[in-house]
């Protein structure tokens, strides 16, 4: 007979948290990393590291490749954000999002009060057919020009 696994100990998935602030206070970040922390160990995750970006204009800055070379790793399971505002502007954010679910890793947002810095409402983008709506929804993927 297997045990149950509430009777095991049974390892959580790791995520990666990124957040973007290039122009904050050191109480932001401590919040918005509180935030991520209580989701993590409300939703049963293990928040391994943490990526604070701070170059403003710099599409592969060094934050955000030290999460790229972390998400190769076999038991990286997906990057969590308080918002997807913090992967950069609209069009950085659609192309990072993309680079994040190539990589095979989910992308979860986690959004906030105006209020407050409490969750209300998650959100998790996989890499697969039902959540190829709801990446073109969210990140409003940008339209190709045709050629003339």
């Amino acid at each position: 007979m297997v045990p149950l696994t509430e009777h095991c100990p049974v390892p959580h998935p790791d995520v990666y948290g990124f957040v973007r602030l290039t122009r904050t206070t050191r109480g932001r970040r401590l919040a918005l990393s509180a935030v991520l922390d209580d989701y993590c160990r409300t939703h049963e995750l293990r928040m391994a590291a943490l990526f604070v970006e701070h170059a403003p204009d710099d599409f592969y800055s060094p934050a955000f490749v030290g999460l790229l070379d972390t998400l190769a790793l076999a038991d990286a399971y997906g990057v969590v954000v308080p918002s997807l505002v913090h992967l950069g502007p609209a069009r950085t954010a659609t192309d990072r999002a993309r680079i994040i679910l190539s990589a095979g890793a989910r992308l979860i947002q986690v959004r906030l009060t105006a209020t407050g810095m409490r969750p209300v409402g998650t959100g998790v983008i996989a890499a697969h057919r039902t959540s190829a709506l709801k990446v073109s929804r969210l990140l409003r993927t940008r339209r190709e020009e045709p050629l003339s």
